[in-house]
């Protein structure tokens, strides 16, 4: 996508240009619901603040200002490329004939992916970003060391270690209580005189 893979915008920006992440791109999850947009970074502790602004920054270019034409047909044809690549497995076009009816569009509409993706406008992405990435819908999660988050550790099992024993302790699983087999059923019947 525009901001994902080596050529994207936040690997070029964030990853080339600034050297803030090990590891950034985008991804989104479509469902029959609601699904989600989501972008990832590696970074080093000392520079989240600086990484979280410039995910911010490349956020608001795309809702901001409409793409240019160059990188959109670029986005285009690399997006129809892996496509057409993904139809190689029986399993994917599988699974696109039955997304496709679940979704309403008809189990053929996977023949008209390219067509679709090729008619997309600056505008359209534009318009797509101001209403998708939005930062008062926006969830944001660190994960990071021990070392950089003490408040973690107190709330920790195990010396503040989530999920490693001490060498030698026992893990301790809980086992589900069982039915007292000895336990009486009463009865009352009730006669209509």
């Amino acid at each position: 996508n525009l901001l994902s893979g080596q050529s994207g915008r936040l690997f070029l920006q964030l990853r080339e240009r600034q050297s803030l992440a090990y590891n950034v791109g985008a991804f989104s999850m479509e469902g029959l619901e609601t699904g989600y947009f989501a972008v990832y970074m590696a970074t080093s502790p000392k520079n989240l603040a600086a990484a979280l602004a410039g995910i911010e920054a490349e956020l608001s270019k795309v809702r901001d200002k409409p793409v240019n034409q160059e990188e959109l047909r670029r986005v285009q044809r690399y997006m129809v490329g892996s496509y057409e690549t993904s139809l190689q497995r029986k399993s994917t076009v599988a699974s696109y004939l039955a997304f496709g009816e679940l979704y309403g569009l008809g189990h053929d509409s996977y023949t008209r992916y390219a067509e679709s993706v090729m008619a997309v406008t600056a505008e359209e992405v534009q318009r797509a970003a101001k209403r998708y990435l939005r930062a008062d819908r926006r969830v944001v999660s660190v994960v990071k060391p021990e070392e950089y988050s003490p408040g973690a550790a107190k709330k920790l099992p195990n010396d503040g270690q989530a999920g490693i024993l001490k060498e030698g302790a026992k893990s301790k699983k809980r086992r589900p209580k069982r039915k007292n087999s000895k336990r009486k059923t009463k009865t009352k019947t009730k006669t209509k005189k």
